[in-house]
């Protein structure tokens, strides 16, 4: 499974902002239990590449919607490129320090919120018959995660 994560909204990380996000494999759980059988050695959550976006973007306590930009979907892509994200406030630019972030410095946490994303992306993909899932999300600094969307 593959996954990118970085601070701040969802424009954050899919708009055309520079730097990279976190990004990292996560080995479902049938495949590290096949390999574990087979006496391999795997690590369960892999990073690809820490994250070194200068900017995350925020607001205050609004909330974001999605906008059809054509009243309908293509077949088979579920609405993939026709939306426009729209905060309810204006959006704020605030620098990011990952010298003092947890999913930079702190290994414990980092694996922690890998294998965590990892496992609600199985289930997911388990509820929709074990079809693969493009899956948006959220973490909370108070340790909550919530799924904002899924699509095939």
């Amino acid at each position: 499974m593959y996954v990118e994560a970085c601070r701040g909204l969802g424009e954050s990380l899919v708009g055309d902002k520079p730097g990279q996000s976190l990004s990292f494999t996560v080995l479902k759980e049938a495949a590290l239990q096949e390999a574990t059988n087979q006496g391999l050695k795997v690590q369960q959550c892999k990073v690809n590449s820490y994250p070194n976006k200068p900017i995350e973007l925020i607001t205050g306590n609004g909330f974001m919607f999605r906008s059809d930009s054509n009243s309908e979907d293509l077949p088979g892509f579920a609405g993939a490129g026709l939306f426009d994200s729209y905060a309810m406030e204006d959006e704020t630019i605030k620098r990011v320090s990952y010298s003092q972030d947890k999913i930079f410095n702190d290994n414990q946490f980092r694996q922690s919120f890998m294998k965590k994303v990892g496992q609600i992306g199985e289930l997911i993909e388990n509820a929709y018959e074990g079809f693969p899932q493009d899956i948006e999300g959220c973490y909370s600094d108070d340790g909550k995660f919530f799924v904002v969307q899924t699509r095939p």
